[in-house]
């Protein structure tokens, strides 16, 4: 893991401990663990943390205040608990998968960015606030059960009161119903877009009067995007050019003003950029730090946290305990 630019990605900011669980000498280290702790997070597959000995019930039972969230596809419990998932499946029983695309098309698996993934640890992270928050009431931890499939259809409230209400959602490409028109239109250069969007009939006619008709396509293609877009703006329409990876990472001006890509060095993968947390304080600045070698710090959370000697550490990794 430690030469993976994803595991670098996705673990900045965090120690790591390594522990084969299949020594009974790993629970010297995992219990001191469970009574120092306020959170424990875990998306293995529902019954595992059960068959460690490491449910809710047992880590309650040496802290009554943790709290524990259990993130999944499909939750802890129901006839779909133990079958296996990923975000796809969870977005295809969602409906997100069948409202994806165009209407005379078949459905598409949104391919880009695997959303329920996305979404469901801001979720926990809200839960986990009001969990603690109410911990200083009572004094008592809980058990969150996080279903990424059930976060997913939370999102579809828009296309559930269009049922409800009798109209059938449909698949509509670019359109989104609760606007007048939207679409991306093609720019001067290679691969080049800008989307636009009219909220009412107002702005399209406001659109048109600027394209000398209802050909927008072949008035936004010789038109440079960004120019196009400042524009747009400064005419009161909803406008943005359609940036690739590339433009986004090395060229997007808003980002770096922001400060919301920082540079990490890492001793495997040398510098690279990477995308900070999207919420800034007031009073603090967080900044990152390079993600750990897998097991990095076991030795350091053995002896400042579990409080173990450097003779017992010393014992314990002879006999295979860090991984």
């Amino acid at each position: 893991f430690d030469d993976k630019p994803w595991f670098a990605h996705l673990n900045t900011s965090k120690k790591s401990l390594a522990l084969d669980m299949k020594k009974p000498e790993a629970r010297e280290i995992i219990d001191p663990l469970i009574e120092w702790a306020d959170v424990v997070v875990e998306n293995f597959s529902p019954g595992t943390m059960a068959k460690l000995g490491l449910d809710y019930d047992a880590l309650a039972a040496r802290n009554p205040g943790i709290v524990m969230v259990s993130g999944s596809v499909y939750g802890q419990t129901g006839p779909l608990a133990r079958e296996w998932g990923v975000d796809g499946t969870g977005g295809a029983l969602s409906s997100r998968t069948y409202l994806t695309g165009w209407p005379d098309r078949d459905p598409v698996i949104p391919g880009a960015v695997p959303y329920g993934d996305v979404i469901v640890p801001f979720a926990m992270a809200a839960t986990v606030a009001a969990a603690l928050a109410r911990r200083r009431e009572t004094g008592r931890g809980c058990h969150i059960d996080a279903s990424m499939y059930e976060i997913c259809v939370q999102q579809m409230r828009e296309a559930i009161v269009a049922e409800q209400s009798g109209v059938r959602p449909e698949r509509t490409g670019n359109m989104d119903p609760a606007n007048y028109r939207q679409d991306v239109y093609p720019c001067a250069g290679e691969d080049q877009w800008i989307a636009i969007r009219c909220a009412d009939a107002g702005q399209w006619r406001k659109l048109c009067d600027l394209a000398g008709g209802e050909d927008v396509a072949g008035w936004t293609e010789p038109q440079e995007a960004q120019a196009l877009m400042e524009r747009l703006q400064a005419a009161g329409i909803a406008a943005g050019v359609v940036q690739d990876v590339e433009d986004m990472v090395d060229r997007d001006t808003a980002l770096l003003d922001r400060g919301a890509l920082v540079a990490l060095d890492h001793p495997l993968l040398g510098v690279f950029g990477h995308a900070r947390t999207p919420i800034s304080f007031s009073r603090d600045r967080v900044a990152p730090y390079r993600a750990p070698g897998l097991g990095e710090h076991g030795k350091q959370v053995a002896a400042d946290i579990a409080g173990l000697s450097p003779e017992r550490i010393a014992d314990l990794d002879v006999a295979g305990v860090f991984r």
